[in-house]
């Protein structure tokens, strides 16, 4: 069946290992839009996290979101889709965190927020505060959702070590959220059955299109559920090897340009 749409991740697949959008990829987007394939950057960032070269990429209509939780049309920035965490549900990821020890950072319509002093003492800091970038501090996260009617759509855990991220997905593996590990000792939580094959399909619901219309490029854990969803999907060779089990493909690394190497698969 003929590929009309292509779901790509964006940290460590689309984007190089230092985090930057090359020109090769820029130009391969642009040639596959312009044969009129759908291109849709699929992140486990907020939407003003995403790179401003792909908000503003005339060829782009449509973003995927915090791991699936948001499905955003472009240039409106209208929500087709969201699915947020119940005030009861963030409360509870908050107690935890703090009874495990944990820092977490929690995506809201508002922006990132992170409580005062849930860096202090952790020996990685300078490299947490470096990969979490730009977050709004507050003192009590609980109460300000409250008192600003702020959701939570998802949840991450930077944990300490393996055995926190243990212990953490034993206390929240109920049932009750969707769990999955996105880099090393980061544990990414949203509602449950929310994942991005869920937004995926959310966006083919509204363009009348099939699993196998889709090709999906990812490398990570938060990757699995789109990986998984069509045959024509690939992880990149630098991906966890629970993305490279869940893809049918193999290709390039994120260093060797992707959408270059997918736009040449396509034939463009």
């Amino acid at each position: 069946m003929e590929i009309k749409l292509i779901a790509c991740d964006l940290d460590g697949t689309l984007l190089d290992s230092q985090g930057r959008l090359s020109p090769e990829n820029l130009d391969a987007i642009r040639r596959m839009t312009d044969k009129g394939y759908c291109f849709v950057p699929t992140s486990g960032r907020n939407r003003e996290q995403i790179p401003q070269a792909l908000q503003q990429f005339p060829g782009i209509r449509y973003l995927i979101t915090l791991s699936g939780a948001c499905v955003t049309q472009l240039p409106e920035g209208k929500a087709l889709f969201r699915h947020p965490l119940s005030r009861e549900h963030a409360d509870r990821l908050l107690r935890i965190g703090k009874q495990q020890g944990a820092a977490v950072l929690l995506y809201t319509p508002e922006g990132v927020l992170l409580e005062h002093g849930a860096l202090e003492q952790r020996q990685d800091r300078a490299l947490l505060e470096d990969a979490i970038g730009a977050c709004r501090q507050v003192e009590d996260a609980q109460a300000f959702c409250l008192a600003e009617d702020v959701q939570v759509e998802k949840a991450v855990f930077f944990c300490r070590d393996a055995a926190q991220e243990t212990r953490l997905h034993q206390a929240l593996d109920d049932g009750t959220f969707q769990l999955c590990v996105s880099a090393e000792n980061c544990l990414e939580v949203t509602a449950r059955g929310i994942h991005k094959a869920t937004g995926i399909r959310a966006l083919l619901l509204r363009l009348k299109l099939l699993p196998e219309q889709v090709l999906t490029i990812g490398d990570s854990g938060n990757d699995v559920s789109m990986l998984e969803l069509t045959p024509n999907s690939f992880a990149v060779a630098n991906a966890m090897p629970e993305a490279k089990r869940a893809a049918r493909h193999l290709t390039v690394s994120n260093d060797q340009h992707v959408a270059l190497r997918i736009a040449r698969l396509l034939g463009i």
